[in-house]
């Protein structure tokens, strides 16, 4: 958690230096990481971003959005993986309550035929 924030603070603070002069959503650190947010929710200014400078904001959007892409994407595998850890868990210990009923019930049935005596066994009349 501390890389992601850290990598978000590092080009919060690229952005500002690269485009702070020329962009008035990059003129604060603030708005800078606003513009950030935008970025990662799906709603880039990438035309403001280019025509402040072609090559530097090119490679800082396409940087940008590859690695927050990677972490919002291995966020996503880290909560199925829990998910399925929670699932397993839980079937394990419904077979086990299964079988331990299954076990108990078995030996019931064998309590009940074998442990008594013919002449102590009542039956149905």
């Amino acid at each position: 958690m501390f890389c992601v924030i850290f990598v978000i603070f590092g080009f919060g603070s690229l952005g500002r230096l690269a485009f702070g002069n020329y962009v008035k959503s990059y003129s604060t650190f603030r708005d800078t990481m606003y513009a950030l947010l935008f970025f990662i929710l799906g709603e880039p200014d990438y035309d403001v971003v280019i025509n402040a400078n072609q090559f530097i904001g090119r490679m800082f959007f396409l940087s940008f959005m590859v690695i927050s892409q990677y972490f919002v994407l291995f966020m996503f595998i880290a909560i199925l993986r829990d998910s399925f850890s929670i699932a397993r868990l839980l079937q394990y210990k419904y077979e086990k309550a299964v079988a331990k009923h299954m076990v108990n019930t078995v030996l019931l049935y064998l309590n009940f035929f074998f442990g008594q005596s013919s002449s102590q066994r009542k039956g149905p009349a």
